[in-house]
């Protein structure tokens, strides 16, 4: 007999990809890669070659930022670039400034706009700021963000995870203070909610997995002295002070799991 009163919270783990943060500013001057200033050019052959020059520097900073899917990443072609490559959220960032003299910089953004649709970008606007989103994989987010920074075009871009590829062991011992049986799954995605004034829960979702590992799942947990129960579609697992709620979500294709301490 189940004799502890479940907490009946569910909350979505659905990636919402605006959340990604725009960028404006590093917290340090970063090095330019392609120096600002243009120089003077005497003849076409010497401004076809430091053209060339310039997209070379361009792709060097692409494949550094954004690996085998730089070739994703639609050039706003330009003569020079002045290019900053930084850290944020312990992600490489690509900060790209196109030269040109005769483009208005709010036309390059409403063109490249245009652009970024075109390669099935997914687009939200904030506050002038178009942010551009393709998912490259299971677990990464191709981002271009586009705007005007002091009536300069300026695009940043770099590849988001919005995925864990490892069970968030840390993340539930904060919660729980200690381990429950891991799903096995190649990749998560995980919140800390609080569902009382006393009371948090740690929500996972396990991606890369069927509906079968339900049974699967609710094995693991008997073996590991969990009572289990099933109510409606979702199932409750509790063991000393723990209690677990779970089930797979088909419409989603991932299993939800929601973990939290009994006070």
């Amino acid at each position: 007999m189940w004799k502890k009163k479940s907490i009946f919270l569910l909350f979505s783990l659905i990636a919402i990809l605006s959340s990604c943060e725009v960028v404006t500013t590093s917290t340090s001057p970063p090095t330019s890669l392609v120096s600002s200033g243009s120089a003077t050019r005497d003849s076409t052959a010497t401004t076809d070659s430091s053209n060339q020059l310039e997209r070379d520097e361009l792709s060097l900073a692409l494949e550094e930022v954004l690996g085998e899917y730089m070739s994703l990443f639609p050039v706003y072609d330009s003569d020079t670039y002045q290019l900053d490559i930084f850290t944020q959220q312990n992600s490489k960032t690509l900060r790209i400034v196109p030269h040109f003299k005769d483009k208005d910089s709010e036309k390059a953004l409403a063109d490249y706009s245009v652009v970024l649709r075109l390669n099935e970008f997914l687009i939200t606007d904030d506050n002038g700021v178009k942010i551009a989103q393709k998912r490259v994989s299971e677990y990464q987010i191709l981002v271009i963000q586009a705007g005007l920074e002091y009536q300069d075009f300026v695009i940043y871009t770099y590849i988001y995870q919005d995925k864990a590829t490892s069970w968030p062991e840390e993340a539930v011992l904060s919660v729980l203070g200690k381990s429950i049986p891991e799903v096995n799954a190649p990749y998560f995605q995980y919140q800390i909610q609080q569902i009382t004034t006393e009371t948090y829960a740690i929500v996972i979702a396990s991606y890369g997995i069927t509906s079968s590992y339900i049974s699967t799942y609710t094995e693991k947990l008997m073996e590991s002295d969990y009572y289990v129960e099933q109510v409606y579609y979702y199932y409750v697992a509790d063991k000393d002070d723990v209690e677990i709620l779970y089930y797979f979500d088909t419409e989603n294709n991932y299993m939800y799991l929601q973990a939290y301490l009994i006070i």
